[in-house]
C-alpha cells in the first residue's frame, strides 16, 4: 500500500523555520518532505553573512567614513638636537670615559625629555605660542577637540597626546615631534620646544655653576673676614701700646746696648792702663770709675727693657705682636688659597657647561601625517577578521 505525503501548509512551513526540530524528527520530516532538507543550511548561510556584515563590513565602512570625512588633518613637525658639553659630553667615546660620558648624556637627555613633557613646558607654550588657542580649532572628532575653557589638566593630557619626545640612546639625540592642525602651527610649536630646551639647559648650567662656586665663594668671604679681623687686632694692639713694631724697638735697644758695651770696654781698658801709674785716690781714676759705673747702669737699664718681667717688656710685646702677625699671615694664605679654589671651581664649571646642539631644525610639513585612510581601514579590517574568527 503506497502512502502519499501531504504537502505542508504555509503555516506549518513557517513553524518549521521558527521552531527547531530534534535531529531525528528533522531527518524524518526531511524524508517525508524533501523541501525541508535545505532549511538548516540556508539559516546557517544567512547567519554567517550576517556575522560578516556586522563584524567586518560595518566596522570597515565606519573606519573608512571616519578616515575620509570625520578625522581632522594633522600636520607633524620634527626637530632633532643633542646635549653637548665642553668636554664632548653626549658624544661617543671608548673605554671607561665613554661609559661615563654616556651616563651623563643619558641624564641630560632624559631630563630634557621629561621637561618638554611637563606642565612647565606647556605653560611656557601658552604664554608665547597660545597653544590652546591654536589647538582649539572646531572639529567633529571629540578625540582631537580641545575646548578653549578646558582645565589645565585636560590641556596637559591633550598636549602630551599630540606631541612626542624621544631620546635615542644609540645616537644620543633628542627627537621632538609635535602635531597641529596647520603646518605653520606645527612648525612654530616645535621650534618653540627646541628654544625651551635651550633655555632649560642654560638654566641648569647656571644652577650648576652657582652650586659649584657657592662653597668656594663662601670660603673666600670667610677668609676675607678672618684677614680683616686679624689686621684690626694688630691695629688695636699698636694703638694700645703706642708701638708700631716692637721688633724695631728691640733692634734699637740692642744697638744702644752694643754701643754702650763698646764704650764700657774702652773705659775698662783705659782704667787698666792707668791703674799702675795713679793711685786709687787720684781724681783721674775716680772719674773713670764713675764713667764705667754710669755705662754699666745704662746697659742694665737697656737690658731691663728687653727682659723686664712686667707686661710692658719688649720681649713680651714682641711675642704678642708676632702672634698677631702670624694670624695675619695665616689669614692671608687662606685667602689666597680660597681665591685659587674659586678660580679652579670656575674652570671646572666652564668645563661642565652644556648646550643644545641643533642637528635638524623644526621642519615645515607639507602633507598631513594624520589621518592615513589606508592604514586605518587595513588596521580595522584585520582586527575585524580576528574578532570574527574568535
Amino acid at each position: 500500500m503506497t502512502i502519499h505525503s501531504k504537502p505542508l501548509t504555509p503555516a506549518a512551513r513557517l513553524q518549521a523555520k521558527l521552531v527547531p526540530m530534534p535531529r531525528v524528527a528533522e531527518e524524518q520530516g526531511a524524508a517525508r518532505h524533501p523541501s525541508l532538507k535545505f532549511e538548516p543550511r540556508r539559516r546557517r548561510r544567512w547567519s554567517r553573512w550576517l556575522a560578516r556584515f556586522l563584524f567586518i563590513i560595518v566596522p570597515v565602512a565606519l573606519a573608512a567614513w571616519y578616515a575620509v570625512a570625520l578625522a581632522p588633518k594633522l600636520y607633524e613637525s620634527e626637530a632633532r638636537f643633542a646635549i653637548r658639553g665642553a668636554e664632548g659630553i653626549g658624544t661617543t667615546h671608548g673605554g671607561l670615559g665613554g661609559l661615563l660620558s654616556t651616563g651623563i648624556g643619558l641624564l641630560d637627555g632624559y631630563a630634557v625629555r621629561d621637561f618638554l613633557l611637563s606642565a612647565d613646558a606647556l605653560a611656557a607654550l601658552e604664554k608665547t605660542e597660545s597653544y590652546s588657542s591654536r589647538m582649539s580649532e572646531k572639529t567633529n572628532d571629540w578625540y582631537f577637540h580641545l575646548a578653549k575653557d578646558a582645565p589645565f589638566e585636560d590641556r596637559l593630557a591633550y598636549y602630551q597626546r599630540n606631541m612626542s619626545v624621544y631620546y635615542s640612546l644609540t645616537e644620543q639625540v633628542v627627537i621632538v615631534k609635535s602635531q597641529a592642525f596647520t603646518p605653520d602651527d606645527a612648525h612654530a610649536i616645535t621650534a618653540r620646544l627646541v628654544a625651551l630646551a635651550e633655555a632649560f639647559s642654560d638654566k641648569a648650567n647656571l644652577r650648576a655653576r652657582e652650586d659649584t662656586l657657592k662653597l668656594a665663594l663662601e670660603e673666600v668671604t670667610k677668609s676675607e673676614q678672618r684677614l680683616t679681623d686679624a689686621r684690626l687686632a694688630v691695629n688695636a694692639w699698636r694703638q694700645q701700646n703706642q708701638n708700631i713694631d716692637p721688633s724695631i724697638n728691640i733692634t734699637m735697644v740692642q744697638t744702644i746696648v752694643a754701643q754702650l758695651e763698646a764704650k764700657l770696654a774702652e773705659a775698662k781698658a783705659e782704667m787698666a792702663e792707668i791703674a799702675g801709674e795713679l793711685g786709687a785716690e787720684s781724681q783721674r781714676r775716680k772719674q773713670l770709675a764713675a764713667r764705667i759705673k754710669a755705662i754699666e747702669d745704662q746697659i742694665a737699664l737697656q737690658n731691663a727693657k728687653l727682659v723686664n718681667p712686667t707686661d710692658t717688656s719688649a720681649s713680651k710685646q714682641l711675642l704678642e705682636y708676632e702672634r698677631l702677625q702670624l694670624q695675619v699671615e695665616f689669614a692671608t694664605k687662606q685667602l689666597i688659597g680660597a681665591q685659587e679654589a674659586v678660580d679652579e671651581a670656575r674652570l671646572n664649571a666652564n668645563k661642565q657647561q652644556k648646550y643644545v646642539s641643533q642637528i635638524v631644525a623644526a621642519t615645515m610639513p607639507e602633507l598631513p601625517s594624520f589621518p592615513k585612510p589606508a592604514y586605518i581601514v587595513a588596521a580595522v579590517f584585520f582586527a575585524s577578521l580576528v574578532v570574527y574568527g574568535i
